[in-house]
Order: structure tokens, then sequence, then C-alpha cells
């Protein structure tokens, strides 16, 4: 993926929160501007893999296929490949035990699996302001240890991104109705939600 970092919202908010100056190109070859290429991508994914956001929600359906190079496993006959956008599986709808090995799942059972999964975000504009936000402050705290010399920033940014992941995870939580897709019995102790 491409970033043009004179566009990227993200880049120039995590250059805000570690307090450094922005850069004008990842291609002006400073340090600052190859550390924000490299761990950008990382940084978006590591927020998108944190939680089963709405922005990143797929669900789809995989019928069984042959993996070339990929020897059948006797309890496990069926494989399914996941789709290339496939950050994070969520969840296996069907029946029947099943694995994930690397980019297949295999399955006991022949049947479509339907399953629920965090896809890659490309683009900036799809993450939305709280993922945006999410994924700068992630960015800063991947680039802290090289970029900020104050322990106690340092200690700022990750608090900062516990914060504002939390902040993202309770508005996201009103993309869907309350009721539990877990599959678990729903569980009346707070105590256990809480720690869930």
């Amino acid at each position: 993926m491409t970033i043009d970092i004179a566009t990227s919202s993200v880049v120039s908010q995590a250059c805000r929160i570690m307090e450094i100056g922005p850069v004008a190109s990842f291609a002006d070859g400073s340090p600052q501007a190859l550390a924000l290429a490299e761990q950008y991508p990382e940084a978006r994914d590591l927020v998108l893999q944190s939680h089963d956001w709405s922005a990143a929600r797929v669900v789809a359906a995989l019928a069984p296929v042959t993996v070339a190079g990929l020897a059948t496993d006797p309890d496990l006959a069926y494989s399914y490949q996941l789709p290339a956008d496939c950050l994070k599986l969520w969840k296996v709808h069907g029946t029947g035990a099943f694995r994930v090995d690397g980019r297949v799942i295999r399955s006991e059972t022949a049947e479509t699996l339907t399953i629920r999964y965090a896809r890659q975000i490309e683009r900036e504009a799809d993450l939305g302001p709280d993922l945006r936000l999410a994924v700068a402050q992630q960015l800063a705290h991947l680039l802290a240890p090289v970029f900020v010399g104050s322990r106690t920033k340092r200690d700022s940014i990750e608090a900062g991104l516990e914060r504002v992941l939390s902040v993202a995870r309770v508005n996201d939580a009103h993309s869907a109705s309350a009721h539990q897709l877990d599959g678990d019995a729903p569980d009346t102790s707070w105590v256990s939600e809480a720690l869930r």
C-alpha cells in the first residue's frame, strides 16, 4: 500500500502525539519518514485486529478447496482458504471441529463454512474518525521509544492508546444490538462480563 504522507491524517496526528515535526514525504529519506512508512501498516493492522470493529467486519461463505502443497490432515480432512484481506478470524459458524493453520481453515465437515473476520482496510477514509485516531495513537506508541526522549511522555502515549481504544470500542458498540453473538450463554454476573 502506498500512503501519501502529505495527506495522511493518521501520520500527522501521530507526529503531533509524539510532539515531533511532521515529515513532508516518505521519500525524504529522514529517519522519521522511514520509520513512519515502515510502522504505519503495522499500527493499522494491530488496531484492526484488536477488536471486532464494525468498519472491518466481514461475513463470508467459504467452500472447501484443495490447497496445493498442503497435506491432508486425517482428523480434519477438508480445507478452506481464508480470504486474502483477512487479518483476524473472529468466528467460524457451522458444525464440527476446525483448526486454523496459517491461511487455511481445516474442518471435519465438507459443508460451506460461514466465517466472520476482520478485513484489512487500505484507505484511511474507510477507517472512520475513531479508528484513524486509534491508528495514529498506535503508530505514536510504536515509534515513541525512538523519537520520544521522555519516559513520562512515552508512558502518556501508552496510556493514551488504551483510552483511545476504549472510547472507540464504546462508540463501535452502538453498531449492533445488545444481543450476545459469541454463542456463549448470557452471564448475569457483571464481574465476569467485565473481565471478558
